[in-house]
């Protein structure tokens, strides 16, 4: 967003810039502390670009925003089966795209073209690496669009839109 980025150059279709991924928070947060994942994907990042790609490691909720402010869209991509991901929701709400994966409620949560892309499983490096690479291309776009996401994601996840649903839930069971 407007700030040197660091030493990487991603050229794309419309020319060459400056570029920094930034890989927020811990596997040992959510994994009961196994870091084995986290470890080979630290190796694997020295292997391709030591400099231009950063693991923060933890960082509390209250300092989370600083990232999301410094960020141009975020990530989500995972084999995992996701609910209804926190961390899509805060990324929406701050107006940021995101390209996550099609699977489980993920897609309840990302509209395709509107706030973000949706990505297979399948293929999912491949199609990570080509549509990180398209946000980027398409950053006019995207830094456009973001005041509408940011308040339709408003709309959708405030929480008393949520505890109306909740309650609208239990009076029908």
């Amino acid at each position: 967003r407007g700030r040197s980025a660091g030493p990487c150059r991603v050229t794309t279709a419309s020319g060459s810039r400056s570029c920094r991924l930034e890989i927020v928070g811990s596997a040992a947060k959510d994994e009961d502390g196994d870091l084995s994942y986290e470890i080979r994907l630290k190796e694997r990042a020295n292997q391709l670009a030591d400099t231009k790609i950063h693991f923060t490691g933890f960082i509390p909720n209250d300092k989370l925003q600083d990232y999301y402010i410094a960020s141009d869209f975020s990530v989500l991509p995972t084999n995992l089966m996701e609910g209804n991901s926190l961390f899509l929701m805060e990324s929406l709400t701050m107006g940021l795209p995101v390209i996550a994966t099609r699977i489980g409620g993920i897609p309840e949560v990302v509209s395709e073209g509107r706030d973000g892309i949706l990505i297979d499983k399948n293929d999912l490096e491949r199609d990570l690496i080509i549509k990180m690479l398209q946000v980027i291309e398409d950053q006019q776009y995207w830094v456009q669009k973001e005041p509408e996401i940011q308040r339709a994601a408003r709309k959708r996840f405030n929480y008393q839109r949520v505890a109306s649903q909740f309650c609208q839930v239990v009076k029908e069971v």
